[in-house]
């Protein structure tokens, strides 16, 4: 009997295009975080006076698929953590680096955080000692204090672990590497890789009007559901490479059609202030779900595509910001809800877009100046930050 082929990606091989593709997200997050003070929606409750529209656009149409992105790259990485670990000691491992700096966060970070948000509302007045007892006993926010704030992508992406890591030690037996071998065979052949949009379509249309979304884990079963399916893609992905090589190839009809429907969803968007219909088409239609779901895959696909034609290269940079990428994704939310708290109350001649700008910078040069100062050289706050301890 024929061996089956080969459905592994090399161990010795680094995708190193993938490691760009997590720090560019992240550099993303960090930005759209930095405008949601300078939109007319979104939480941090920290609001401008004046608003652009521009940068609406902008965060909107990011908003639609850079999650997607960093959990199917999520199930990269655990398919490279895992190979080294037992289950229990795959489980021990993912608790040290995604709940230990959750519940560190929710202790420090998050209570200044949501402070100045209730400061800037009037909801609260006084000193932070004095609001922090609130932060755990006056409810869940926004309505309340308690927050989780970006850890819910950390907490989600723990409960993703926990669910799939079965069918991951699956994927690594002899029958898992038949199945991932059939499941290639059937995706590489002629334009079956679009028939993806299919499971995230019925998720969608499933589960949108029943759980529109609230980052709870209780409320929230429609995204749940889609983004635990990218994160196993992400898995399977890296477990049968000719799929990466075929999104390289087709990399330029993937953005395309993604280009396509984008444009379409910004046109049916704007059909109310055109006067042509009275009100916004409902995300729960089957039509507009179709095209929201098929968006975001296509741009899954062409980042997918294109980071790997140009992207599967090793430098300095890259080593440094890899490892600092999840520190400051846990700073960066209080740092520049912070920075905003101060700088929407600038005068508005400054406009906009200094504004912004501003919040952009600072929050930059703060995060990587703690990160490079007060995390990465000491093991105690590498552990609290989810890093790797530095060897004795």
């Amino acid at each position: 009997m024929d061996n089956p082929p080969k459905t592994t990606a090399n161990i010795n091989e680094r995708l190193y295009y993938i490691d760009w593709i997590r720090v560019f997200a992240f550099a993303i997050l960090i930005l759209v975080h930095a405008g949601i003070p300078f939109v007319p929606f979104g939480l941090p409750m920290i609001q401008n006076n004046e608003t652009s529209e521009v940068l609406s656009l902008v965060i909107y149409f990011l908003h639609d698929f850079r999650l997607e992105v960093l959990f199917l790259v999520s199930g990269v990485g655990t398919y490279f953590a895992m190979r080294k670990l037992s289950s229990a000691g795959f489980i021990g491992e993912r608790c040290k680096r995604l709940i230990l700096p959750t519940v560190f966060a929710c202790f420090t970070l998050m209570p200044l955080m949501i402070y100045f948000e209730k400061m800037h509302v009037g909801d609260f007045s006084g000193g932070f000692f004095e609001f922090f007892p609130e932060f755990f006993t006056n409810g869940a926010y926004p309505r309340g204090n308690f927050s989780w704030g970006q850890m819910w992508f950390v907490v989600y992406l723990f409960c993703f672990v926990l669910i799939a890591q079965p069918l991951f030690r699956y994927f690594q037996s002899e029958k898992g590497i038949n199945f991932l071998t059939v499941i290639q065979n059937k995706l590489c052949d002629g334009n079956n890789i679009y028939f993806m949009i299919i499971p995230f379509f019925l998720l969608e249309i499933s589960l949108r009007p029943h759980f529109p979304g609230a980052r709870d884990l209780i409320h929230d079963w429609a995204s749940f559901s889609q983004w635990l399916l990218y994160f196993i893609v992400g898995y399977i992905f890296v477990s049968a490479p000719r799929l990466f090589t075929l999104v390289e190839t087709l990399r330029h009809r993937c953005l395309l059609v993604a280009l396509v429907f984008s444009a379409l969803v910004m046109f049916l968007r704007t059909l109310p202030d055109l006067g042509y219909i009275e009100s916004q088409i409902n995300r729960d239609s089957l039509f507009m779900s179709f095209i929201l779901v098929a968006k975001t895959w296509c741009w899954v696909l062409t980042i997918l595509g294109y980071a790997k034609r140009y992207l599967q290269r090793n430098s300095t940079i890259l080593q440094y910001c890899n490892e600092a990428v999840y520190p400051i994704f846990i700073l960066h939310f209080t740092v520049s809800v912070t920075l905003s708290y101060w700088i929407v109350q600038w005068s508005a001649d400054i406009g906009v877009w200094t504004k912004f700008g501003m919040v952009s910078l600072w929050t930059f040069v703060i995060i990587m100046a703690t990160y490079h100062f007060v995390i990465r050289p000491y093991s105690l706050m590498r552990l609290l930050f989810g890093l790797k301890v530095l060897p004795k």
